[in-house]
């Protein structure tokens, strides 16, 4: 709703789906899972009822380790 309002419906927005829950997530219950399907096909709907425009809607399938970088190497990060 604030992009919508505020940012105004043709603004470019990344809708993501590739949440992965890594490391002590499984402390936090409430984040130590992936996107369900239901709930990002939720989003992009409401996306749609407010009439966003310039949407890139990833594939659910991206949410997978893959991806992700070892935090634990010193040479992971740029300063």
């Amino acid at each position: 709703n604030y992009i919508a309002k505020n940012l105004g419906k043709n603004c470019y927005v990344s809708l993501m789906s590739q949440y992965t829950p890594i490391d002590n997530c499984s402390n936090y219950p409430e984040i130590n899972r992936p996107l369900k399907p239901i709930e990002y096909k939720a989003v992009i709907n409401y996306v749609i009822k407010i009439g966003l425009t310039n949407v890139l809607i990833q594939d659910l399938n991206s949410a997978t380790t893959e991806m992700i970088p070892d935090f634990s190497e010193k040479d992971t990060f740029i300063y």
